[in-house]
């Protein structure tokens, strides 16, 4: 499903880390946008920022699909997400916690 398939993940916490491997198995391009966490983890290239730099990461690549994968997200959070993913024509897909 998700094979060459370019991904924007949000979130890299434990589901966030699950899905990440997932994603990868499948053969998927994946970028991720993160919380406050972002600055602690090691550049790899596929980080693309804290989660305000959003608008900027939709308008710097095609995307296929927006996958959330933050268990604690706040509904405002989701909406203000969801509100730049309609306005680049991207699908945002919620995971449920697991």
């Amino acid at each position: 499903m998700f094979r060459g398939r370019s991904v924007l993940l949000i979130g890299l916490g434990v589901l966030g880390t699950e899905m990440l491997r997932e994603l990868e198995a499948a053969g998927a391009e994946i970028g991720s946008v993160l919380d406050d966490r972002y600055e602690d983890l090691p550049d790899t290239g596929q980080h693309r920022g804290p989660i305000a730099a959003l608008p900027e990461v939709l308008d710097s690549a095609e995307w296929d699909i927006i996958v959330v994968a933050a268990a604690l997200i706040s509904a405002s959070t989701l909406n203000w997400i969801t509100k730049h993913a309609r306005r680049a024509n991207v699908p945002v897909y919620v995971l449920p916690e697991r």
